[in-house]
């Protein structure tokens, strides 16, 4: 367990803790060789290079994750933080693993409590390039919403009228979205070996007492609140479709072998209409985001009744250690959020 902690980056803001996995070694050690610039090492997320990488606190944390897993030793996967907002303290608990079957862990995952932003990626692309999408996403969301500026695509204009706030963080949240898609898709043009990466997304902003959501794809987000789960998303596939339509139960839904195809997703489909929404946050409220690999071998009801059983600080620990054990065949992701008034 890693205390979240905060680091500087451009914009003056802190910057949250992550994860590394085998192909992000591998990627890292590859950018590294072809580098000959003296003094000059890789930015990891971006695939290009940059001064003084490994010359302060945030990089040389990073650095030791992958030490350890070039020792064979396994990364940091669970990952605390807390911040105080207003009369409302967040905490936040993350959980990631590879699971059984796949090679790579091709999710990727954000806490950034001082900035109140929360985000779940799953990539898909094969040859790993799914971890490289689901990392892209994740980094150039979190850069566009933690900005000192709105970009000028995101301010809206209302004769006479100021906008509601609430109505500003979505758009930002929209746009953010639609540049990650932009930015993959470009990269995925130039590089043919990358062509057809993408990923879902599933992005939680905290502001005061509100919370602003908004995903594409099939990763979710739910809110357990008094002893209720109650999910915030609908999932973007062919086979959800079929279910609003009224030609598929849930259940049946649950069995289909191709369940996971997609309507929308970040970077595969170019521009997307994120689904977004925004509710009042009481006390004790847990906001759980969380990558198929968790909702596959589990349906809501599980869920909830593994939830009656846990405290909140080990939600994402036990959830994707009961995912491991029902058998799920996908990486596992959670992110859970917990608002202690």
């Amino acid at each position: 367990m890693v205390q979240g902690g905060k680091r500087p980056n451009l914009l003056g803001k802190a910057t949250p803790k992550i994860g590394v996995g085998p192909q992000f070694v591998e990627n890292l050690d590859r950018d590294r060789g072809a580098c000959a610039v003296p003094g000059c090492t890789p930015d990891f997320t971006m695939g290009a290079t940059a001064q003084g990488f490994g010359q302060d606190p945030w990089s040389q944390d990073l650095l030791r994750d992958v030490d350890r897993l070039r020792q064979g030793r396994a990364p940091r996967e669970l990952y605390t933080s807390s911040t105080r907002a207003g009369m409302m303290v967040w905490e936040a608990y993350a959980r990631s693993d590879a699971g059984p079957v796949r090679e790579h862990n091709e999710d990727s995952h954000l806490i950034d409590v001082d900035n109140g932003l929360f985000i779940v990626a799953d990539g898909m692309g094969g040859h790993a390039f799914g971890e490289v999408a689901s990392r892209l996403a994740t980094d150039i969301v979190h850069r566009t919403l933690v900005g000192e500026r709105d970009p000028e695509e995101t301010r809206l204009q209302r004769p006479g009228d100021e906008p509601d706030p609430a109505d500003v963080v979505r758009e930002r949240m929209r746009y953010a979205m639609n540049q990650a898609s932009l930015l993959i898709r470009k990269e995925s043009e130039q590089r043919p070996e990358r062509r057809g990466m993408g990923t879902t997304l599933v992005v939680l902003a905290l502001d005061g007492e509100q919370a602003h959501l908004a995903h594409v794809g099939d990763s979710r987000a739910y809110l357990w609140r008094r002893g209720r789960l109650q999910r915030l998303t609908r999932d973007h596939t062919v086979v959800q479709q079929e279910v609003d339509a009224g030609r598929l139960t849930p259940e049946l839904a649950r069995l289909l072998p191709h369940k996971h195809i997609l309507t929308q997703s970040v970077g595969f489909h170019g521009p997307v209409e994120p689904d977004t929404s925004t509710r009042m946050v009481d006390g004790g409220d847990v906001f759980i985001l969380c990558s198929d690999g968790l909702t596959d071998p589990m349906d809501d009801v599980a869920l909830q009744a593994v939830l009656h059983e846990v405290p909140s600080d080990q939600i994402a620990n036990v959830l994707v250690e009961e995912a491991l054990r029902r058998g799920t065949e996908d990486n596992v992701t959670v992110v859970a959020v917990f608002a202690r008034d």
